[in-house]
């Protein structure tokens, strides 16, 4: 069965089911999904997912009048597997309201597998906006002091110019017969969550080179170098139109507010893509050779204000350390400015278990 496409809509969709409660220091508002969220297997979803919705909830529990409040931290930890195919309900509490920062509190929870009647928390993220001081553009540029940003290494990786879409590239692998069509059959959910993007894998990179992981067995150029060392790039770009809220809708259903908030919502399901299979990856790991392999909890932090998610981004993925079955992984995504220096958008780290095959003893023969 094919797995099935998401719109960006059902990526970003919310619908308000009570309005803000409490004091004003502690409101709370409740949100739930318009759709279930999509199935990558085995009844499990993608965290990117619920960290997507609840970016979008917090984003309608500001002011309108906060016009200049822009995403810059997003950190989160997974309490328990989300579920495929259900509806996530996403409760936003207030931590802080001022005129330079908005701390929103996220909780997602789901119904039990159970009883349909009881609610798990499954997922729980602190998301923090910041305003930047000044009475004008002018003045907030002037106060802005000091401005840099580290390049990629553009010298040593395709440009996106030279690539094509991977699902593309998988096609001509399987065409060629480089790669099996049940190879690609098992991950057609994990391509599928990007469909909206034209996201393209740079050949210099351990993903394209062992094509996700379906081809272990070919010799990578980094192969001789320490895993610490290695790395793989890809670049994205929004490619459908984004979906935002031009007027209100009859059914109460709730599209991100602006373009920019669209743009970090987006990045946001984009950047959690893969970062649990980074480190099994980078070191050559088959897929059957893993019982488990999941975040634990991240840190996405954005770096200026303005996003735009239809521009070219270049994500660079590596990884720092690896023990006692967990691991940290680290990227970085740059905005591509034609004739100028690469900005440098977001920053992600994360720690995730990684765990064997159990070795299953011998049964002793009486």
């Amino acid at each position: 069965m094919q797995a099935r496409l998401q719109t960006p809509e059902e990526i970003v969709a919310i619908r308000a089911l009570s309005n803000e409660q409490g004091s004003s220091s502690s409101q709370q508002w409740l949100f739930e999904s318009c759709a279930t969220l999509p199935d990558l297997a085995m009844g499990r979803t993608f965290g990117g997912s619920s960290i997507a919705l609840g970016v979008h909830a917090a984003y309608h529990t500001l002011p309108k009048e906060a016009t200049g409040l822009r995403l810059y931290s997003v950190m989160g930890n997974f309490l328990g597997p989300g579920q495929a195919d259900k509806i996530a309900r996403i409760r936003v509490t207030n931590i802080r309201s001022t005129r330079t920062f908005a701390t929103r509190q996220i909780i997602i929870s789901q119904t039990s597998t159970k009883d349909e009647c009881i609610w798990q928390d499954n997922f729980v993220m602190l998301i923090d906006f910041v305003a930047q001081k000044g009475k004008d553009e002018q003045e907030k540029r002037e106060r802005n002091i000091v401005s840099y940003s580290v390049q990629p290494p553009l010298t040593q990786i395709a440009h996106h110019s030279e690539l094509c879409d991977v699902k593309e590239h998988m096609k001509k692998e399987i065409d060629s017969g480089k790669t099996a069509q049940q190879a690609y059959d098992a991950m057609e959910a994990c391509f599928n969550l990007l469909d909206g993007w034209d996201n393209r894998y740079c050949p210099e990179g351990m993903f394209a080179q062992h094509t996700f992981a379906t081809q272990v067995d070919r010799t990578s150029n980094q192969a001789n170098r320490p895993i610490h060392e290695r790395r793989t790039w890809d670049w994205a770009r929004f490619r459908k139109p984004m979906p935002i809220q031009e007027f209100p809708t009859s059914d109460g259903i709730l599209l991100p507010p602006t373009a920019i908030a669209c743009s970090a919502i987006l990045l946001c399901h984009y950047l959690d893509t893969w970062t649990s299979v980074i480190v099994p990856w980078l070191a050559e790991i088959d897929w059957s050779e893993m019982e488990s392999y999941s975040t634990l909890d991240f840190a996405i932090r954005f770096h200026v204000d303005d996003l735009d998610a239809t521009q070219w981004h270049l994500r660079e993925s590596k990884s720092t350390t690896a023990n006692n079955q967990r691991n940290y992984v680290e990227e970085q995504l740059w905005q591509e400015k034609p004739g100028q220096d690469f900005t440098l958008v977001a920053t992600v780290t994360e720690s995730c278990i990684l765990r064997g095959v159990r070795q299953r003893k011998e049964k002793g023969k009486l």
